[in-house]
């Protein structure tokens, strides 16, 4: 069986998994070049079907893991039989209008979905559901096999599969949450099923991308990562230690606030002591005016409160810390809820994931804390994934199709990969890891892409992790972003407790954890002594782990500064042009293309 999963929205994604096999997976955004980009294309479809001569006749089934509203490239018409029927009467009064419009899809009801003479609409409980059957259309190609698969649904199966888990609890909590749909959800994992277990009455995902936006290290989504990399800089203030689950539940009884975007922008005025009451007005107003999207809602505001009183780096700085203070200990509350929840039914498994589980000093908390015998997660953690996890749960759960073995380097590089370029000298190991060890800073580019927001060591600069000039260098020269981002270390795995305080495995660079000799690697340890660390195998990425055990011979440390091959604001390259282009506007010394190597 051949499925094509997609991802539309933020973080739009395609993949291919035939049998239950994973073929590939690739974000839009390395193919359209467009940060975050949701508009997915035949361009991006074509990429994923093309290298196993497949087209998209060939394909059985399209799995949705998230519908974005606004994109006409995909299209959903639902099946009669799985949903309520309304008259265009009782709906709305300018139905025929909207039905008319260009977008042809309902703001507030939701999803592209008419069908003659009525209107449909998801069932009640539609979002404890784990998938709907519906007909697609790409482009101007009607595919009638079609299944939306619930977003946490998906997250799920996209984390659990993948790991070869028998039994496992499973966590998802997402940085925005998607509309008409908590943030997070519970489910267990049992042998080829997904079971839906409820919903933690948490949004701090949420609430997390909205501090972002206000302290402005970014735009919430795409940098929250800054906020989490700014945090070891300030201090959370004893208020918020002392009453963090204020914050941890929306709809607290001490807010008397029901809605959740509304939580969001109370909470923030509670970290930062800026007036709620203010701030509470103008959101009404504005509803008052019938402009309540999201970023209308908590974003705008957020910025003009902001404004009124201007917040000091160190102010930012402290606040930054609150609430990945908040966040810290929501995530192990929780996670600590759902595995005793389902005790004697998970093997001391939990899975991650989640756009907020990118968070790695978080998942390194947890993992100090845990009551589980094992943490799993899973590298495209964010919406991207959704589209691997749709296509799993369809294969695996509804189709109970047997379930592949997954090793890592399945999981991590599944993009396409690409021939050797023409100009340049053959490859020399000597020469490169030489040149890193007298801190000269190469572009790295091999074998298939990455899936998800972390380069892992097939699309890299590489650079020397013991130079302590080395972290400024690459953020001012090279990456082009704020000075107090960190840079993570790739080690070799069965070293890694030599430089490292973790004692788990770590493909996918998902944990930050303490340093035991940041005075050895000062490039790739922060300012409160930790690296988010990247374990390698010879078995996973061959090329690249003797490269740094030819390094580790020149420095004595089996260790390479890792950060990903793109500049700030760009997504990470995908061809050799791209590779190329980047190399000869910046400055760096070197690139690897595969088998050839250009020096400057």
């Amino acid at each position: 069986m051949k499925v094509l999963g997609i991802t539309n929205g933020h973080d739009s994604a395609v993949s291919l998994v035939v049998d239950g096999k994973l073929l590939g997976s690739v974000a839009t955004e390395r193919i359209s070049r467009h940060k975050k980009d949701k508009y997915l294309s035949w361009e991006v479809i074509d990429y994923i079907l093309k290298p196993h001569n497949l087209t998209i006749e060939d394909i059985d089934l399209v799995a949705i893991g998230n519908l974005d509203l606004g994109d006409n490239f995909v299209r959903v018409f639902y099946r009669e039989d799985e949903l309520y029927e309304y008259p265009f009467s009782e709906l709305h009064p300018n139905f025929n209008s909207i039905l008319n419009n260009s977008d042809n899809y309902h703001e507030e009801y939701g999803f592209e979905i008419f069908n003659g003479n009525h209107f449909y609409v998801p069932t009640v409980d539609y979002h404890q559901r784990d998938s709907i059957s519906c007909n697609v259309l790409l482009g101007n190609e009607v595919l009638k096999g079609g299944i939306i698969v619930n977003h946490h649904t998906a997250h799920a199966a996209s984390v659990y599969y993948t790991n070869n888990l028998e039994r496992a609890a499973i966590f998802s909590l997402d940085a925005s949450g998607i509309t008409g749909e908590r943030s997070s959800a519970f489910f267990l994992g049992d042998g080829n099923k997904l079971t839906y277990m409820g919903s933690p009455n948490t949004t701090i995902g949420n609430l997390y991308t909205v501090m972002t936006e206000m302290l402005e290290f970014g735009p919430g989504v795409v940098k929250a990562g800054t906020t989490m990399g700014a945090a070891p800089y300030g201090e959370p203030s004893q208020k918020i230690k002392d009453n963090w689950e204020l914050l941890s539940e929306p709809q607290h009884q001490m807010t008397n606030i029901t809605d959740n975007m509304t939580f969001n922008c109370w909470a923030a005025s509670y970290i930062t002591e800026r007036p709620w009451q203010e701030l509470r007005g103008w959101i009404n107003e504005e509803r008052e005016l019938g402009i309540s999207r999201i970023e209308k809602d908590f974003l705008y505001p957020l910025r003009i409160l902001k404004g009124r009183e201007e917040m000091s780096l160190e102010e930012r700085f402290n606040h930054a810390a609150s609430i990945q203070y908040t966040l810290e200990k929501t995530i192990q509350k929780y996670s600590k809820q759902l595995f005793h929840m389902t005790e004697g039914l998970n093997d001391g498994n939990l899975c991650i994931v989640g756009g907020t589980m990118l968070n790695c000093t978080s998942n390194y908390k947890l993992l100090k804390q845990m009551d589980f015998d094992n943490l799993y997660m899973y590298p495209a953690t964010g919406d991207d994934g959704l589209s691997v996890g749709a296509a799993l749960f369809c294969s695996y759960h509804l189709q109970d199709i047997p379930r592949q073995k997954f090793e890592i380097s399945d999981v991590c590089y599944t993009g396409n990969e690409y021939e050797d370029i023409e100009e340049g000298v053959d490859y020399d190991e000597d020469i490169i890891a030489k040149m890193l060890s007298e801190s000269k800073i190469v572009a790295w580019f091999q074998g298939r892409s990455e899936f998800g927001p972390r380069a892992l060591g097939n699309r890299s600069f590489l650079a020397n992790p013991t130079d302590p000039k080395m972290k400024e260098i690459l953020n001012s020269r090279v990456k082009h972003r704020e000075w107090f981002r960190p840079f993570a270390p790739i080690v070799l795995k069965e070293r890694v407790t030599e430089w490292f305080d973790i004692h788990v495995d770590s493909p996918y660079m998902l944990y930050t954890c303490p340093v035991k000799k940041p005075w050895e690697i000062p490039s790739v340890t922060h300012v409160d002594g930790t690296a988010r660390v990247q374990t390698l195998t010879k078995e996973t990425n061959e090329k690249l782990y003797s490269l740094i055990e030819k390094l580790g011979q020149h420095t004595g440390v089996p260790i390479v500064l890792n950060t990903s091959l793109n500049v700030n604001g760009q997504p990470i390259v995908e061809t050799p042009e791209e590779a190329i282009e980047l190399f000869n506007n910046s400055d760096i010394d070197a690139i690897v293309i595969n088998n050839k190597m250009l020096i400057k």
